[in-house]
């Protein structure tokens, strides 16, 4: 399973990536606009895997795995930057959003000022405008398929002008009910804002309060969200794994929230 962590540029998006698989990726303090993409497995945590492995000692342990992508931010606005994103993350299987929640003079917001409902609300309307761009070109292939003779398909045809509809509202294709001849008359298009979608609000140290989460999670619907520290969780994926247990009995606190992105990640796609 293939995830793309997405999200604002600044978000923080390559701080949750080191959190999640323990590779070290510097991050910078501003928008950056190109680079190679940072790819990581990460073991899907299933204490039924290890109670199972105790009983029966199998000679080969096999986790389920998660494979995180990491590449550049989206930037509002951003025609040609955005289009070359997700391009690049198109073939994932589900999205990560990572957006801002705390706070930082020294790591510029693109949108000026922390305000994270805003920001999902931003980024999904890249998705939807991305989605449109997409079933405008297809338009244009098939007016271009009529007018050699070629007969383009009546299903898809329908199908683009009933989710050209919906975008037009600003409602993500994930939240339009498609029956299965619709969905195969229109996989081969790889829309953005149909993926499933798991948010992260990226906070400081001392997290964020209920009602700021409550407001984003009204705001996505029954897509999830979760919040974790990028930058805590990326010390605790540091330690031993003896320390690491001592340090979040500690804190009163059972599991690292990575632990509960991973198998949110896994749960929300759908296996």
């Amino acid at each position: 399973m293939r995830i793309a962590i997405t999200g604002l540029a600044n978000s923080g998006k390559t701080t949750v990536f080191g959190a999640l698989t323990g590779i070290g990726v510097q991050p910078t303090s501003y928008a950056t606009t190109g680079g190679e993409p940072a790819v990581g497995v990460v073991k899907v945590p299933d204490p039924r895997v290890e109670s199972l492995s105790e009983t029966f000692k199998p000679k080969k342990i096999t986790h389920s795995t998660v494979q995180y992508v990491d590449y550049i931010g989206i930037t509002k606005g951003d025609r040609a930057q955005n289009r070359s994103v997700m391009n690049f993350i198109r073939d994932a299987d589900a999205l990560l959003h990572v957006v801002r929640a705390f706070k930082d003079e020294a790591v510029v917001h693109p949108l000026d000022g922390v305000a994270p409902t805003r920001d999902v609300r931003a980024f999904e309307a890249e998705l939807i405008l991305a989605d449109l761009e997409l079933i405008e070109r297809r338009f244009g292939s098939m007016e271009k398929d009529r007018k050699t003779g070629k007969k383009p398909r009546e299903a898809e045809q329908r199908c683009l002008e009933t989710l050209s509809a919906e975008l037009e509202e600003e409602h993500p294709l994930r939240d339009v009910e498609l029956d299965e001849s619709e969905l195969e008359a229109t996989r081969h298009l790889q829309f953005m804002s149909i993926k499933p979608l798991i948010t992260v609000l990226n906070t400081g140290d001392d997290g964020i309060e209920d009602w700021v989460l409550a407001e984003v999670q009204a705001a996505l619907g029954a897509s999830p969200a979760l919040e974790l520290s990028g930058r805590a969780e990326c010390e605790i994926a540091e330690l031993e794994p003896e320390e690491r247990g001592e340090f979040l009995a500690d804190l009163g606190v059972e599991e690292p929230a990575r632990d509960r992105l991973v198998r949110l990640t896994y749960s929300h796609v759908g296996l």
